[in-house]
């Protein structure tokens, strides 16, 4: 007679212990040759072994599933002793991971960092920017009345995670006042904290006034360790600033998560960024750009200790100045993550600009739980 079902049965309420009985006068039989039980009236047969402890039939718990989020191992330790950049192709599935004092490692937006044991960092990791926002050419003519209207900018890369985009600056003539763009709108904590596989883009980028570029969002990065996650450098993902360019707003910080089963460390002197870049200047034909907003740092472990700093600053407006050309526009508004961006530059008729506005800061958040299902 076969028991599957008897033993399942025990098992499942609970029954698994070493005092556990079978039915008067039976007993629990297995086959050395094949691990097959048998009920049998007293006693087993030649090439059986009776089973007195149900417990020992029942193995350990297999490994959580969701372990694999740590990856497994495949591209063996990562010990970054100079200067490198990661390729969007990369396996990152590493055992223990290193990044040595005094070099810089350069990771795409949208990277995953997966280490089967350890993570520690005593240099420099940059993420390169995401978010960006095409230039606004002269295909935009000026309204008949003198003036046109600040434009919503169109989502898509130009948005990041933010709630809307930093939107282009206002064109038209010098007869009238020329409106900036409207700001970048942040987020609320609670819905960030929710930001666990960001993807490539994290900082929206700013608006542009016209002729001009707004400056790229911070990209993201997300670092995975079953080991302890331990940060004495620099690890940034901050907008770019607004190199070459006028009007523009600027580019909002990204996003950096930190999710260790163990513990994550930002240690004493370790900085963590994720800031906003500043807005564009004025310059003759247009008005100042807003700055960016900041972005998202999340740090996920059962242990966290941040004596080091965490900067999700935005970033601060462009500088104004004398907005002279006949045919001119508003500042591009800053773009926006965890903190919304800054408005761009109203220009007047009089040549006179309003001031663009700051970026606000972003979010840095933490959660104190093993993190390794909710990824």
């Amino acid at each position: 007679m076969r028991v599957a079902g008897v033993i399942a049965c025990f098992v499942a309420f609970g029954a698994v212990e070493a005092t556990a009985q079978t039915p008067a006068g039976v007993v629990i039989c297995k086959k050395t040759s094949d691990g097959n039980l048998t009920l049998r009236n007293r006693r087993c047969r030649t090439g059986e072994t009776k089973v007195s402890n149900i417990s020992s039939l029942v193995g350990q718990d297999g490994a959580d599933g969701s372990l694999r989020i740590y990856g497994d191992g495949s591209s063996g330790p990562l010990a970054v002793s100079s200067s490198t950049s990661f390729t969007a192709g990369s396996v990152n599935q590493f055992t223990d991971c290193s990044v040595a004092a005094g070099v810089t490692l350069t990771v795409p937006s949208g990277a995953t960092i997966r280490c089967s044991g350890t993570f520690t960092n005593d240099g420099t990791i940059t993420v390169s920017p995401s978010a960006y926002q095409s230039v606004q050419l002269g295909s935009i003519a000026a309204a008949s009345g003198g003036i046109q209207a600040a434009l919503r900018a169109p989502s898509g890369p130009g948005l990041g995670m933010g709630r809307t985009a930093g939107s282009l600056g206002g064109y038209g003539t010098n007869g009238a006042l020329i409106a900036g763009g409207p700001a970048g709108f942040g987020m609320s904590s609670s819905t960030a904290k929710n930001i666990l596989k960001p993807g490539l883009f994290g900082g929206g980028s700013g608006g542009t006034g016209y002729g001009s570029f707004g400056s790229d969002g911070g990209g993201t990065l997300t670092i995975l360790a079953a080991g302890a996650i331990t940060n004495n450098g620099t690890i940034a993902a901050n907008g770019e600033d607004p190199v070459g360019n006028t009007g523009g707003g600027g580019g909002a910080g990204g996003i950096i998560i930190l999710a260790s089963k163990t513990s994550v460390t930002n240690a004493a002197g370790a900085r963590i960024e994720v800031t906003g870049s500043d807005g564009a200047a004025a310059s003759s034909s247009r008005g100042a750009g807003g700055g960016g907003g900041g972005g998202i740092v999340h740090l996920l472990a059962p242990t966290i200790t941040d004596a080091g700093t965490v900067d999700v600053s935005g970033g601060a407006a462009g500088a104004s100045g004398t907005v002279s050309a006949a045919y001119r526009s508003g500042g591009g508004g800053g773009g926006s993550c965890g903190g919304g961006g800054g408005a761009g530059d109203d220009v007047a008729s009089g040549n006179s600009s309003s001031g663009a506005g700051a970026g606000t800061a972003g979010l840095s958040i933490t959660t104190q739980a093993d993190p390794t299902s909710l990824f």
